[in-house]
């Protein structure tokens, strides 16, 4: 019976280290969180009056996750006499370095635009490039590729005959933008000569690369929103 209970105790001071770890995983997050609350209301952000409360609460709950997580590390350590709780310093070091990639994904994700909203700008696109009979195809992959980098509506239209992007074809392409704002990469057929842009959906550009390049194209940068 003793045996059975020592051996329910040992396994029990190895099961429990291991699972305090996405605790402290959550705690190294919430310490990014927090810590960029504080810059960001520290440094005021451009507000007229610094949110003194939320800098303040900020830094208690700061303070009280470190207590907490070194306490408890240090107390079950000397209480069960098991090394692996360490790990738990480890996973919340960690977490705080992984937090930022972890919310950009985050955000990336979240506001990626659905496959059906993709496939029907694409259709869109592809019917009007057709009808106005602009020498371009739509590259469906490359476009699914750029959206899900980005997590922007992307289209990328390639020209199917010899030559450089024509100024006609360039104002044709932005004029035939839907009412929303999307990104949009042309190439000429042999892909040395590419302009991004960024067009909203009153047919003006709002961003426009490489920059002599949409100047030839008489995009008129000093005026900071760029109309054809």
């Amino acid at each position: 019976m003793k045996t059975v209970s020592g051996l329910g105790i040992k396994l029990l001071k190895n099961i429990i280290p291991i699972l305090c770890w996405p605790i402290s995983a959550l705690m190294g997050f919430s310490t990014f969180y927090l810590l960029g609350t504080m810059l960001f209301t520290a440094s005021n952000a451009g507000l007229p009056t610094k949110d003194t409360f939320v800098f303040t609460r900020s830094l208690f709950l700061l303070l009280l996750i470190l207590a907490v997580l070194v306490g408890s590390c240090i107390w079950l350590f000397r209480k069960m006499r098991n090394p692996l709780y360490y790990v738990n310093i480890l996973f919340y070091m960690a977490f705080i370095f992984v937090a930022p990639w972890i919310l950009n994904n985050y955000e990336r994700i979240r506001s990626m635009p659905p496959v059906k909203e993709q496939k029907a700008l694409q259709q869109y696109y592809a019917e009007k490039i057709n009808a106005l009979e602009l020498p371009y195809h739509l590259d469906i992959d490359e476009s699914f590729s750029e959206t899900k980098k980005s997590g922007r509506l992307f289209v990328v239209l390639t020209k199917t005959i010899e030559g450089d992007i024509a100024l006609s074809e360039f104002q044709s392409i932005v004029n035939i933008s839907p009412s929303q704002g999307i990104f949009l990469t042309l190439y000429n057929k042999e892909k040395d000569m590419v302009i991004g842009l960024a067009a909203a959906g009153d047919k003006s550009i709002k961003d426009c690369s490489p920059y002599l390049l949409c100047k030839k194209y008489n995009v008129d940068y000093p005026k900071g929103e760029w109309n054809l």
